[in-house]
Protein backbone atom coordinates (compact mmCIF):
# COMPACT_ATOMS: atom_id res chain seq x y z
CA UNK A 1 0.00 0.00 0.00
CA UNK A 2 1.01 3.57 -0.16
CA UNK A 3 0.47 6.13 1.81
CA UNK A 4 -1.09 9.36 0.10
CA UNK A 5 -2.19 13.22 1.61
CA UNK A 6 -5.49 13.89 1.46
CA UNK A 7 -7.98 16.12 3.37
CA UNK A 8 -10.07 15.49 5.83
CA UNK A 9 -12.99 15.44 3.84
CA UNK A 10 -11.46 13.20 1.45
CA UNK A 11 -10.19 10.72 4.06
CA UNK A 12 -14.07 10.68 5.30
CA UNK A 13 -14.85 9.64 2.04
CA UNK A 14 -12.51 6.71 0.69
CA UNK A 15 -13.21 5.53 4.68
CA UNK A 16 -16.94 5.30 4.35
CA UNK A 17 -16.52 3.49 0.59
CA UNK A 18 -13.99 1.10 2.72
CA UNK A 19 -17.30 0.03 4.40
CA UNK A 20 -18.24 -2.79 2.75
CA UNK A 21 -22.40 -1.91 2.53
CA UNK A 22 -21.86 1.36 1.60
CA UNK A 23 -19.50 0.57 -1.07
CA UNK A 24 -21.93 -1.85 -2.35
CA UNK A 25 -24.98 0.63 -2.27
CA UNK A 26 -23.10 3.43 -4.29
CA UNK A 27 -21.78 0.75 -6.53
CA UNK A 28 -25.22 -0.06 -6.97
CA UNK A 29 -26.62 3.06 -7.81
CA UNK A 30 -23.77 3.26 -10.49
CA UNK A 31 -24.21 0.33 -12.12
CA UNK A 32 -28.03 0.75 -11.74
CA UNK A 33 -27.68 4.50 -13.64
CA UNK A 34 -25.81 2.66 -16.26
CA UNK A 35 -28.49 0.56 -16.73
CA UNK A 36 -30.87 3.00 -16.77
CA UNK A 37 -29.18 5.16 -19.53
CA UNK A 38 -28.12 1.88 -22.09
CA UNK A 39 -32.18 0.81 -21.50
CA UNK A 40 -33.25 4.64 -22.62
CA UNK A 41 -30.81 4.61 -25.74
CA UNK A 42 -32.20 1.31 -27.06
CA UNK A 43 -35.83 2.41 -26.46
CA UNK A 44 -35.23 5.98 -27.89
CA UNK A 45 -34.29 3.83 -31.18
CA UNK A 46 -36.91 1.56 -30.77
CA UNK A 47 -39.17 5.02 -31.46
CA UNK A 48 -40.40 5.15 -27.87
CA UNK A 49 -40.13 8.81 -26.22
CA UNK A 50 -37.59 9.78 -23.77
CA UNK A 51 -40.05 11.47 -21.79
CA UNK A 52 -41.47 8.23 -20.34
CA UNK A 53 -37.80 7.56 -18.40
CA UNK A 54 -37.81 11.19 -16.67
CA UNK A 55 -37.36 9.46 -13.32
CA UNK A 56 -34.64 7.10 -15.05
CA UNK A 57 -32.73 10.23 -16.24
CA UNK A 58 -32.87 11.86 -12.97
CA UNK A 59 -31.71 8.89 -11.24
CA UNK A 60 -28.49 9.18 -13.21
CA UNK A 61 -28.15 12.57 -13.02
CA UNK A 62 -28.33 12.02 -9.12
CA UNK A 63 -25.27 9.45 -9.20
CA UNK A 64 -23.12 11.71 -11.55
CA UNK A 65 -23.73 14.30 -9.05
CA UNK A 66 -22.46 12.22 -6.18
CA UNK A 67 -19.44 11.11 -8.17
CA UNK A 68 -18.55 15.04 -9.55
CA UNK A 69 -18.44 15.00 -5.16
CA UNK A 70 -16.50 12.33 -4.85
CA UNK A 71 -13.90 13.59 -6.99
CA UNK A 72 -13.72 17.44 -6.25
CA UNK A 73 -13.32 16.02 -2.68
CA UNK A 74 -10.66 13.88 -3.42
CA UNK A 75 -8.77 16.96 -5.15
CA UNK A 76 -9.30 19.35 -3.18
CA UNK A 77 -6.31 21.23 -1.21
CA UNK A 78 -7.59 22.07 1.65
CA UNK A 79 -10.19 21.56 4.70
CA UNK A 80 -11.92 24.75 4.65
CA UNK A 81 -15.58 23.39 3.20
CA UNK A 82 -17.43 20.98 2.48
CA UNK A 83 -18.33 20.58 -1.32
CA UNK A 84 -21.46 18.77 -2.59
CA UNK A 85 -23.08 19.09 -5.67
CA UNK A 86 -26.50 17.68 -6.16
CA UNK A 87 -29.44 16.97 -8.60
CA UNK A 88 -32.20 19.50 -8.09
CA UNK A 89 -34.36 16.35 -7.39
CA UNK A 90 -32.65 13.46 -5.45
CA UNK A 91 -34.30 10.42 -6.66
CA UNK A 92 -33.54 8.64 -3.68
CA UNK A 93 -34.91 10.49 -1.16
CA UNK A 94 -38.39 10.24 -2.14
CA UNK A 95 -40.05 6.65 -2.86
CA UNK A 96 -42.48 8.36 -5.55
CA UNK A 97 -39.30 9.29 -7.83
CA UNK A 98 -37.12 5.85 -7.70
CA UNK A 99 -37.65 4.36 -11.09
CA UNK A 100 -40.81 2.01 -10.69
CA UNK A 101 -39.54 -0.80 -12.92
CA UNK A 102 -42.08 -0.76 -15.73
CA UNK A 103 -40.44 -0.78 -18.41
CA UNK A 104 -40.03 -3.95 -20.40
CA UNK A 105 -37.18 -6.22 -20.79
CA UNK A 106 -34.33 -6.66 -23.53
CA UNK A 107 -33.54 -10.28 -24.58
CA UNK A 108 -30.19 -9.80 -22.23
CA UNK A 109 -32.18 -8.47 -19.42
CA UNK A 110 -34.80 -11.06 -19.78
CA UNK A 111 -32.29 -14.22 -20.13
CA UNK A 112 -30.44 -12.66 -17.13
CA UNK A 113 -33.83 -12.92 -14.97
CA UNK A 114 -35.18 -16.02 -15.93
CA UNK A 115 -31.39 -17.58 -15.01
CA UNK A 116 -31.56 -16.05 -11.78
CA UNK A 117 -35.39 -16.94 -11.12
CA UNK A 118 -34.53 -20.65 -12.55
CA UNK A 119 -32.21 -20.63 -9.89
CA UNK A 120 -34.69 -19.50 -7.14
CA UNK A 121 -37.08 -22.64 -8.29
CA UNK A 122 -39.23 -20.31 -10.21
CA UNK A 123 -39.99 -21.49 -14.05
CA UNK A 124 -40.50 -18.67 -16.06
CA UNK A 125 -40.46 -18.97 -20.57
CA UNK A 126 -37.63 -16.54 -21.71
CA UNK A 127 -40.55 -15.36 -24.25
CA UNK A 128 -42.73 -14.64 -21.43
CA UNK A 129 -40.47 -12.50 -19.57
CA UNK A 130 -39.60 -10.78 -22.72
CA UNK A 131 -43.43 -9.55 -22.51
CA UNK A 132 -43.18 -8.95 -19.05
CA UNK A 133 -41.81 -5.62 -17.23
CA UNK A 134 -38.56 -5.47 -14.52
CA UNK A 135 -41.92 -4.46 -12.11
CA UNK A 136 -43.69 -7.58 -12.95
CA UNK A 137 -40.74 -10.16 -12.96
CA UNK A 138 -40.37 -8.65 -9.40
CA UNK A 139 -43.44 -9.28 -8.21
CA UNK A 140 -43.34 -12.92 -9.57
CA UNK A 141 -40.83 -13.63 -7.69
CA UNK A 142 -41.90 -12.07 -4.60
CA UNK A 143 -39.81 -9.36 -4.03
CA UNK A 144 -39.34 -5.36 -4.40
CA UNK A 145 -38.25 -3.91 -7.14
CA UNK A 146 -34.75 -2.70 -5.38
CA UNK A 147 -34.41 -6.35 -3.95
CA UNK A 148 -34.19 -7.37 -7.74
CA UNK A 149 -32.03 -4.94 -8.53
CA UNK A 150 -29.69 -5.86 -6.44
CA UNK A 151 -30.02 -9.44 -7.07
CA UNK A 152 -29.67 -9.45 -10.70
CA UNK A 153 -26.97 -7.49 -10.05
CA UNK A 154 -25.23 -10.31 -7.66
CA UNK A 155 -26.31 -12.73 -10.33
CA UNK A 156 -24.42 -10.84 -13.01
CA UNK A 157 -21.30 -10.14 -11.22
Amino acid sequence: MKRVLVNDVAADCLHQLRESEDYLIVKDEVANAMEYVSNMIHYSRDGEPIDTHVDELLYVLHALAEYNSLLTCLHKHNDLSVVNFQSSRDPLEEEDNTPQGEHSLDYRGAHDICAMLKEKGVDLDLKDAQEMTFAECAKLAGVSIPEMNQALYCYRS
